[in-house]
């Protein structure tokens, strides 16, 4: 017997596959993937404003640019989390 799948079920498919292996990857090699890094600075954002430290002083501290820290800081307000 035979299952037949079309071309973009099998790409579909193929794509959470190799999703899920990328994932055990960087498990294994003690890594974060870039949305997960992004999440934690976010999270360290939140956190020191919350201390109430300043803009100048957040961005020294996680070694991040102006324009990196208001676009995460505007997420922030988006999301109702500040």
């Amino acid at each position: 017997m035979t299952t037949i799948i079309s071309n973009k079920e099998s790409k579909r498919r193929r794509s959470i596959r190799d999703e899920k292996r990328y994932k055990e990857k960087l498990k294994l090699d003690g890594k974060v993937s870039e949305k997960e890094k992004l999440s934690q600075r976010r999270a360290k954002i939140k956190d020191l404003l919350a201390e109430g430290l300043k803009q100048k002083d957040i961005c020294l501290q996680l070694n991040i640019s102006k324009d990196t820290y208001i676009r995460d800081r505007k997420y922030l307000k988006e999301q109702g989390l500040i």
